[in-house]
């Protein structure tokens, strides 16, 4: 009678410990064995055009570009996650789309989130007409997507049939071949797919691409989740078959045990399972003393009594080998000998330089304006603003750029950029971006030309951009710095409108990217026009004004101002010397002569303004930003992980990292 009570439940204990085992095994193997959760790239943060159309020969391909790992990289949308962070969730005024509440990645680019938009430009210049279509064949999820653009006039439906709510079946018409970010909403966390294709033409025959299926998940729990359609995270696999035989775990004493310690780990997972609890208990709980086998019981007292000694020792112990270690440590002055060579002080030193000839300019004019505001560009992205003019006429904005090299110093260049309101005299459409190129040792400032492809960067001297009917608007409410509600202005919008040119502003050539730390700031120096300007990034949910980076009011101003001479020019101003004009900068020096980089705190404490120091070094100093205006910064993170990454290294590492270009 005892085999035959015994034997089975033998059986029963060996193959629940066998499960739990092949159940821990498979945490760690399922993941591995999906080549999906192995591969994906995980990018939540950063420029992404998820829906990146090109043309190849007479076809078209769609794929995911993106500038978080580098600069234009390619990949197959199914070996990418789009993750979309917690910090994403926001709350939604009433009457937008995901009201009240949803997570958000709104068209003006944050720094620390996803940043995805799409590209229809690659198809340029093979003879395709410039009107592409996304297709979306099917959109999954356990929420809505909502995807809506936003402009003077509120929100934009981009859509067909002026849909913001992303569905299969809905289509997206890129009428002109463009670069284009928008607001992604989506009402819940979990998974989302969207499959779907490109549709153009070429020679009047229709051309589709391939259908190429996205992932976007949502919500911090569900990060490395692409391959799971889950609202919530599924559970971890336990080993939840093990608690039906309950009496046979407390009929089959030693036997079982010494097979289950494999299958410990997993089993307190489950607070169900009272198999494994049997191993853990001595040094936790004495609950499964009680139902511990009697013959266990005297050796389980006498246990706690010499564990808890231990602890006491082990906790004086510790003290005793920390102190052994500090008296080592005096033997290592290394350390204070490796901050020596960082110790040359870098010193704030005047050093006098020819003025340039906007420097000139802009000092010697009559000054009858305002001007104001600087912008810092993240590294490695581009980025559309508004451009809102009050009044026609001829603008000329004097912009001065700088970027810090990576070997510490600063460059700056200045260049005058040409609007001609009202007229149709200049670049009337087309893409452009404002940015700087790198070259034998100095800051060029320089405009991309996307009209031809490839794009060309030019001097901004050889383009105007004329606004003619095209770019005129009724100004709404909240730009009265600009121009009163209901008067006209001209606009260049953050989005692109047909007939008007679309002007940005761009960290992305290659030798910026490789030469400097990315970030370029811009300062408006100075302005001339018949009326006010105002150029800034759109807002959220009604918001017209996001970030201002500059403004001018009507005539000519400057925000650099002459002085007659060395004695009495301050920190950064421009004099004059004879027949010529100077200026004094401060340049880093150490005590041996070598160049070396100032911060803005050390800028201001040497003398100079507040202004100079963020245009010098491309950071406000700690007092802000003189001018009052908002500025971003840039956090340029990549994060990629792997199963067997996250197994070993515990949290595991991501490779992680704005709206309309």
């Amino acid at each position: 009678m005892v085999q035959t009570t015994t034997a089975p439940a033998r059986p029963r204990a060996a193959l629940r410990a066998l499960l739990a085992a092949l159940a821990s095994l498979a945490v760690i193997l399922i993941p591995l064995g999906s080549a999906h959760a192995a591969e994906r790239l995980v990018i939540d943060q950063g420029h992404v055009d998820a829906f990146n159309v090109e043309a190849n020969g007479d076809a078209l391909t769609l794929n995911l570009k993106e500038d978080v790992t580098g600069s234009h990289v390619s990949h197959k949308p199914e070996e990418v996650e789009l993750h979309v962070k917690s910090a994403a969730l926001k709350d939604i005024p009433k009457g937008f789309p995901g009201a009240p509440k949803a997570y958000v990645l709104p068209m003006t680019q944050d720094s620390k989130l996803l940043w995805p938009g799409w590209d229809t430009q690659g198809a340029k210049g093979a003879d395709f007409d410039p009107s592409i279509k996304l297709k979306f064949d099917k959109v999954e999820g356990p929420g809505k997507i909502h995807l809506f653009g936003q402009d003077l006039g509120g929100i934009e439906p981009l859509l067909e049939n002026g849909s913001m709510d992303l569905t299969s079946g809905s289509v997206l018409d890129q009428a002109d071949f463009s670069h284009v970010h928008a607001n992604w909403v989506f009402t819940k966390p979990g998974v989302y797919t969207i499959t779907l294709h490109a549709e153009g033409a070429k020679g009047g025959k229709t051309v589709s691409s391939d259908k190429a299926t996205y992932t976007f998940t949502v919500g911090d729990e569900f990060r490395g989740k692409a391959d799971a359609k889950a609202e919530k995270p599924a559970p971890a696999p336990a080993p939840a078959p093990a608690p039906a035989p309950k009496p046979e775990d407390s009929t089959t004493p030693e036997k079982p045990s010494d097979t289950e310690p494999t299958a410990a780990a997993p089993a307190p997972k489950d607070s169900t399972e009272p198999a494994a609890p049997a191993n853990p208990v001595p040094a936790d709980k004495p609950k499964p003393d009680t139902s511990a086998p009697k013959a266990k019981a005297p050796e389980k007292p006498a246990a706690p009594a010499p564990k808890a000694k231990p602890k006491a020792k082990a906790k004086a112990a510790a003290p005793a080998t920390e102190a052994k270690t500090k008296p080592a440590a005096p033997a290592a002055p290394a350390e204070p000998a490796k901050e020596e060579p960082k110790a040359p002080v870098c010193t704030a030193t005047e050093v006098v330089r020819d003025a340039t000839p906007d420097e000139i300019k802009a000092a010697t004019t009559e000054s009858k304006g305002k001007v104001g505001g600087s912008y810092t560009i993240p590294a490695n992205t581009h980025v559309h603003p508004n451009w809102v003019f009050s009044k026609p006429g001829t603008y000329k904005l004097t912009i001065r750029q700088s970027a810090k090299g990576k070997d510490g110093k600063t460059y700056s260049d200045t260049a005058t950029l040409t609007f001609n309101v009202g007229s149709s005299s200049g670049a009337t459409s087309g893409h452009f971006d404002f940015g700087s190129r790198f070259e034998n040792g100095k800051l060029i400032s320089s405009i991309k030309d996307d009209r031809k492809s490839p794009a060309q960067w030019v001097d901004p001297s050889s383009i105007s951009f004329g606004l003619g009917n095209a770019a005129k608007h009724k100004v709404p409410g909240g730009l009265e710095f600009i121009a009163p509600a209901g008067s006209n202005v001209w606009m260049i919008g953050s989005t692109q409108d047909p007939g008007v040119p679309w002007v940005g502003a761009n960290s992305m050539h290659p030798s910026i990217i490789e030469n400097t730390t990315g970030e370029i700031t811009q300062t408006l120096v100075s302005a001339s026009g018949p009326g006010n300007v105002g150029v800034f990034t759109s807002g959220n949910f009604g918001q017209l004004v996001g970030q201002k980076w500059y403004s001018a009011t009507a005539g000519s101003g400057s925000n650099v101002k002459a002085a007659k001479d060395r004695k009495s020019a301050k920190i950064g101003q421009i004099f004059k010397d004879g027949k010529g004009y100077k200026v004094v900068d401060l340049k880093g020096k150490t005590e041996d002569g070598a160049d070396c980089a100032l911060t803005a705190d050390q800028i201001v404490a040497a003398g100079g303004s507040p202004e100079y120091a963020e245009s010098a070094t491309g950071a406000a100093p700690t007092g802000g930003s003189a001018s009052g205006l908002p500025r971003t910064g840039a956090e340029v993170t990549g994060l990629i992980g792997t199963a067997l990454a996250l197994l070993v290294a515990g949290a595991g590492t991501a490779l992680a990292r704005r709206r309309f270009q």
